[in-house]
């Protein structure tokens, strides 16, 4: 059985993709196109209203036009639920590819951030010293070498911890989505009527963002691993706090992704 640590998106997209297929989406068609009969029925009665308020009570061009209008923008509606639905996520999930590839495609490449500091402290200190010197500094038990055996050992330990938040945040993200698409018909009915088309301006907006969400967290996850190889493993700090700090920077960085891409529009 596969560890955490081996748990890739793909594995979680198809375990998404395995329960998306038993969401009864169909029956919130049925119940919405329903509503959406009411609601017609209701502005036909409006313009009917109107009409009849007329100086001669006698219905004009634009009349006729607005009740067929209000006619096919329904039925076009209805038709349209399953279409609409696929567009908005064929055109967000290739913006997400895009980004992916942009990005470098990659998220679980922690173990070599981990090891990256170690070993470069290792060559800085080892470079200049002859071989005497270097075998008095590993059979020294409380000198360097217990330093890069404590830090082998925080990064064992930092590496799958780190593993697991990220498996979190994207099987939330997938949840996010899966939610989105229950509701995808009610949102899509509230394009119909004009007092509840800015709820389907949400929806949208938070269909957007879930899609955004993978590509900003491997933006995080390559910022990141940039601020540790150009600054962290260029100061003098010791190597355990240099391991620990990259831990540290990598889980702010994911939960500053996670609180505040809802914000960006």
């Amino acid at each position: 059985m596969a560890s955490i640590t081996e748990i890739s998106v793909e594995h979680i997209h198809n375990a998404y993709e395995s329960i998306r297929g038993n969401i009864a989406v169909e029956a919130f068609y049925a119940v919405v196109t329903g509503f959406m009969a009411v609601t017609l029925i209701h502005r036909l009665y409006t313009v009917y209203r109107e009409v009849q308020s007329n100086e001669d009570g006698t219905p004009t061009m634009k009349d006729y036009m607005n009740l067929v209008w209000q006619y096919v923008f329904c039925i076009a509606a209805v038709a349209l639920f399953p279409v609409l639905l696929e567009a908005l996520e064929t055109v967000f999930g290739k913006l997400m590819d895009d980004l992916q590839a942009g990005f470098g495609g990659k998220v679980y490449d922690v173990a070599d951030l981990f090891q990256k500091p170690i070993i470069a402290q290792f060559e800085k200190q080892f470079s200049d010293m002859s071989v005497m010197d270097v075998a008095g500094v590993l059979l020294n038990p409380v000198g360097s070498s217990f330093d890069y055996l404590l830090a082998y050992v925080a990064g064992v330990i930092a590496a799958p911890f780190y593993m697991y938040a990220q498996t979190l945040f994207i099987v939330g993200r997938y949840m996010f989505l899966l939610l989105l698409e229950l509701i995808s018909p009610v949102a899509i009915a509230c394009f119909y009527n004009e007092s509840t088309r800015t709820y389907f301006h949400t929806w949208c907006k938070n269909l957007l963002v879930c899609y955004l969400m993978v590509p900003a967290f491997i933006l995080a996850s390559k910022f990141s691993d940039a601020i540790v190889c150009e600054y962290v493993m260029n100061t003098s700090w010791n190597v355990v706090l240099q391991v620990l700090f990259s831990l540290a920077l990598k889980l702010s960085l994911l939960a500053i992704v996670r609180g505040r891409i809802h914000n960006l529009f």
